[in-house]
Order: structure tokens, then C-alpha cells, then sequence
């Protein structure tokens, strides 16, 4: 019999669900890897739990990926719902403020706006922001930027109508707990700080460029293409490293002939150098197409997984 303390998993394959106790005991301490059930064969990853209540990290909704990536899970009707003001607050102790409420929801649903002229608006604003992308996709193409103006083309604005997380701030339970808090009726969206914007993949779809000046000045300077779209956290923590003059003087430490050749470290020898998170590491970005399928890719070098 199941309860909430018990650990309860499944087999994908099959869709059976067993107590994990059960399996780990019959199945994978016996090594036999058949459904107790139906007699199919199974592997460890098709084992999926369903239930654990003594993974404590299952709980820690920072570790969400739908929290740390922005992803909106809500369905377009719950949308709706999580902005009308009336659903968001107890109308049934407002008394005669409840009426009022209900009709300024209906005024901002039916707005009294000409569809012909917002259709021409939207057409309108299409052709600019097509006008504005290509004069801005030249630019980029054709000119090798700064450091610091490399850092500012692709950190978009901190007041982006686009940055917010897909939790609210907490503003309203809050209030309804603490009476020395301003009352908030409504579940505002938090606001992503200008760092955590960027660092979402596929957030950035323009490449940056960077030019490098190499020693001696005879060697001329080395141009790189970075692609924020799969690596956004290697590219602004290079680019971050460049601002500050971390790489000023530092060798290429190790030249492989028709390989590679690798620098950045500044006690040159490869087992130094840091992060702008250290002592903390950043996770590995391989979930992308990028690949080391011709001469002169650029890329991130570590001593493990995520331990950049």
C-alpha cells in the first residue's frame, strides 16, 4: 500500500508502478530485469520516480528548470486568469468595492480600440523592427567590437518588458501575513536581474565579436565569433574576464602542432585561472550545434564536467 512517505516509481516501458523498495530488492539487487508484472524486460533508465519524499532537493524550487530557464508552463486560459484583478482578490469581503472591481476587469478586457488601426499599427511596427534587425545583423557583421561595447550588444536592457521570471515577487501572501507591509491584491511577475536575462539559452541570438591584440605587435590582432545563443554563460564570463584586463599578457601555454594551441591561464601553466563566479563553477553548455567540425573553433577548456 502506497502513502505519502513511500518512494513510488515506474517503468517507462511498461507503465507499471512499483514501490522502490520492491524493485531495488527483486530487481536490481537480484539483477533481474524483468517487470514483476507483465515479464518485460526493463533497464535502470527506464525506472522513473514518481514519488520520493526523502529527496529533499525534489523540493527546492530554485533547482526548478522551468524557474531557471522562464519557461511559462501556464496554459493561455490560466494566463487569463492570473491577470484579472477579480480572481486575485477575496471579492466576497470587498462589500460594495467588489461591484466596482468587477466592472473595471470587464472595461480593461473590451477595450474600445479600432481593429483596422490596430491592424495597420502591428504592420507598421513589423516593417520597422525588420528594418532595425537587418541595418543591426550588417553592423555586427562588418565591425569588431570593444570589450566593453561586446559586453553591452548582448546584455539586453535590465527594464526589458521581457525580463521577468515566471514566479511572481511574493509581495502579496506577504502582506496578507505581515501588517507592517503595503497591502498588494495582485500576483506581480518578478523582474529578472540584467545577468539572469542574459544567461538563458537561446535568449541572445546575435553573435558577438571581439578583436584581441597580440605580442609583438607584428602578430596583428586575433579576431573571435561568439555564439551566446548555446554558450551565453562561457561567452559572458570571457567577455567579463577581457573587460577587467584579466587576459592582458597572458601566453598561449600549450601549442599543439596541426591540434591546438590554448591560453588563458595566467600562471601558464594550464591548472590556474578562474571564473567571474569563483570560487563557484558554471555548468558544461553542450546543448547546441555547435561542433569542432573545422579549423579555428574557439572554445571553453576545464578539468571535468561543469567545472568551469
Amino acid at each position: 500500500m502506497f502513502t505519502d512517505n513511500t518512494h513510488i516509481v515506474a517503468l517507462k516501458n511498461t507503465g507499471n508502478v512499483f514501490a522502490y523498495d520492491t524493485v531495488e530488492r527483486l530487481n536490481i539487487r537480484a539483477k533481474n530485469w524483468r517487470d514483476l508484472v507483465s515479464e518485460e524486460e526493463f533497464g535502470r533508465k527506464d525506472i522513473v520516480t514518481l514519488q520520493d519524499p526523502q529527496n529533499i532537493e525534489s523540493r527546492n524550487l530554485s533547482s526548478f528548470k522551468y524557474l531557471k530557464e522562464g519557461t511559462d508552463t501556464a496554459t493561455p486560459e490560466q494566463q487569463r486568469e492570473r491577470n484579472d484583478p477579480s480572481r486575485n482578490v477575496n471579492t466576497a469581503a470587498l462589500g460594495n468595492g467588489a461591484a466596482i472591481l468587477k466592472a473595471r476587469s470587464k472595461k480593461e478586457q473590451r477595450p474600445d480600440i479600432n481593429p483596422d488601426a490596430l491592424a495597420s499599427n502591428r504592420e507598421s511596427i513589423s516593417r520597422i523592427t525588420s528594418s532595425l534587425s537587418k541595418s543591426s545583423t550588417a553592423t555586427t557583421a562588418t565591425t569588431a567590437l570593444t570589450p566593453a561595447s561586446a559586453k553591452s550588444a548582448i546584455l539586453p536592457p535590465a527594464s526589458s518588458k521581457n525580463a521577468h521570471a515566471r514566479h511572481t515577487t511574493g509581495l502579496a501572501a506577504a502582506s496578507l501575513t505581515s501588517t507592517g507591509l503595503t497591502p498588494h491584491t495582485t500576483a506581480d511577475l518578478a523582474t529578472l536581474s540584467q545577468e539572469t536575462y542574459l544567461l538563458q539559452p537561446r535568449r541572445v541570438k546575435q553573435k558577438g565579436y571581439l578583436s584581441l591584440a597580440l605580442s609583438p605587435a607584428s602578430l596583428g590582432t586575433l579576431t573571435l565569433e561568439l555564439a551566446p545563443e548555446f554558450a551565453p554563460k562561457a561567452c559572458y564570463n570571457f567577455l567579463a574576464l577581457v573587460k577587467k584586463g584579466y587576459y592582458n599578457n597572458v601566453p598561449f601555454h600549450r601549442n599543439l602542432r596541426n591540434f591546438m594551441i590554448q591560453g588563458g591561464d595566467p600562471t601558464g601553466t594550464g591548472k590556474g585561472g578562474q571564473s567571474i563566479w569563483a570560487p563557484k563553477n558554471f555548468e558544461d553548455e553542450v546543448d547546441g550545434p555547435l561542433k569542432f567540425d573545422r579549423r579555428g573553433v574557439l572554445a571553453m577548456a576545464n578539468k571535468g564536467k561543469d567545472t568551469n
